[in-house]
């Protein structure tokens, strides 16, 4: 199993280097802070060959970390998550929920919900957490139950551990450091890239 996964982070890694989906310079995020480097998750579905082995790997991740069994519906929180979730659920039949308006005042749940339905939050990548558990809490609110999250990537801002006191468990196939010393050692990125995602780092 771990023998597979590593396969499967360096195939990630070599599909965001192909695309050139990790770029540096200065992003603005959803919460108004800068960051100096983004992956972009969005050109994926452009690539069908690679699109797929992302497919591929979520479903891997669900299957052997958090269970069929444990999963009623899958909600996109974002507009770059839907096409995954949306080709997830419809490839192992579960319900597709998605959360309109997640960072607005105005918020909402697009899709049917039923009542004690274990629903699995997807997300390509993870910062501090923060659409997660108002993403968990829209679906609280329809007495969903949110005890898990899959991200394909932790990007180690505290993400992980506000979704712990939470009582959210994050289920991710990768995280930034094992990516960026991936890409450093493929000569995708340099010494000064690789330092600056590693600053961004919180243990």
């Amino acid at each position: 199993m771990i023998e597979q996964r590593e396969i499967l982070v360096r195939d990630l890694g070599r599909i965001l280097a192909k695309i050139g989906a990790l770029q540096f310079g200065a992003f603005t995020l959803p919460n108004g802070e800068l960051s100096p480097y983004y992956i972009d998750f969005k050109v994926v579905p452009s690539f069908p060959s690679a699109f797929q082995k992302v497919i591929d790997a979520y479903i891997g991740l669900i299957k052997n970390s958090i269970g069929l069994s444990n999963l009623d519906a899958l909600c996109g929180i974002s507009i770059t998550s839907l096409p995954y979730a949306s080709t997830i659920a419809y490839c192992v039949k579960k319900p597709l929920i998605y959360i309109k308006g997640v960072d607005e005042v105005k918020k909402s749940i697009e899709g049917f919900i039923t009542p004690g339905w274990k629903v699995v939050i997807l997300e390509n990548f993870i910062r501090t957490g923060t659409s997660f558990i108002r993403a968990a809490e829209i679906v609280r609110s329809e007495s969903g139950i949110v005890e898990n999250a899959i991200v394909l990537v932790d990007g180690l801002e505290g993400g992980k551990n506000r979704l712990d006191k939470a009582g959210i468990k994050l289920h991710s196939l990768t995280n930034i450091k094992e990516i960026a010393f991936l890409l450093h050692d493929m000569n995708v990125i340099n010494d000064q890239q690789l330092k600056v995602i590693y600053k961004r780092i919180k243990w």
